[in-house]
Parts: structure tokens; C-alpha cells; sequence
């Protein structure tokens, strides 16, 4: 970093990376509609962006993952 200390994630970002990645790998969704339809169903007037970038956000974050265990 920068300031020269070393990256951490905080508690909370780390645990949002690891729901991602455990929706990609072991619940197999890979789109943002999918993501919303199984686990948002409340969210019946939520509009989604034309260009679906899900499947490349999570499995980036995936690589980073790996290299920050």
C-alpha cells in the first residue's frame, strides 16, 4: 500500500468475497439475474444493467483470493 503497511481486507469485504466466491464454485450462478432470482425474490421491480458484468467480477475476485491465502 502506499502508506507502506501491508493490504488487509477488513472483516467485512473479506466475508463479501467469500459469499461471492461460494456462489460462483459451489452454487454455480453466474449471472446477476440468477443471483438476484434465487436469493432476492422481494426485489421484484429491481432493474438490472444491459451488460451482465457478474461472471467476470467473481471470478476475478476468486484469482485474488487464492493469492492473498
Amino acid at each position: 500500500m502506499p502508506n507502506g503497511r501491508p493490504f488487509a481486507w477488513h472483516d467485512s469485504q473479506r466475508e463479501a468475497i467469500e459469499t461471492l466466491i461460494f456462489v460462483w464454485e459451489f452454487e454455480k450462478v453466474r449471472t446477476r439475474k440468477a443471483l438476484l432470482e434465487r436469493y432476492a425474490e422481494s426485489l421484484k421491480d429491481v432493474r438490472l444493467a444491459a451488460y451482465d458484468e457478474f461472471a467476470g467480477t467473481a471470478s476475478k475476485w476468486q484469482r485474488v483470493a487464492a493469492r492473498r491465502r
